[in-house]
């Protein structure tokens, strides 16, 4: 697993546009849990990127946060927008609990420009594999990559 900024150093090109589509859509990208039963459940969410980590931050009740916390593998995809290309992170997610990361999360967010309000629940989703996908002349362009190599 990695950090978004370890993602980002090996893949500054895949980080440049998956920050650009995170931002698109007014922000929105959907985020694939499992429930405790093993179902998979997408919610739609506002990823944060704040003090090189990619966030999430989400109401202590909603389902999210107990699928999450029960299991901690997750899913984001951005949706596809303007410019035509699907960007998907995958990992765990970990909940920040440490005071100081959670403060430096809510501090230091610098896309989508979110609050991070005092009772949600901030996970870090740690980056595993990243895929995306672009269509220029109606064939698919795929490029990938993984936290333990190309």
């Amino acid at each position: 697993m990695a950090s978004w900024a370890a993602f980002a150093r090996a893949r500054p090109d895949l980080a440049a546009l998956g920050r650009r589509l995170l931002d698109e859509r007014d922000g929105y990208a959907y985020l694939a849990t499992v429930t405790r039963d093993g179902a998979p459940r997408v919610h739609p969410v506002v990823p944060v990127l704040a003090d090189g980590r990619l966030v999430v931050a989400i109401t202590a009740g909603s389902p999210k946060t107990a699928d999450l916390r029960h299991e901690p593998r997750y899913m984001l995809h951005a949706t596809v927008g303007r410019l035509d290309t699907e960007f998907a992170v995958r990992g765990r997610a970990s909940e920040v609990v440490d005071p100081d990361l959670r403060r430096r999360c809510v501090d230091r967010q610098d896309l989508n420009q979110v609050t991070i309000a005092a009772d949600q629940v901030v996970f870090e989703l740690d980056v595993e594999r990243v895929a995306t996908a672009t269509w220029p002349e109606g064939r698919p362009v795929r490029h990938r990559w993984t936290a333990t190599g190309p």
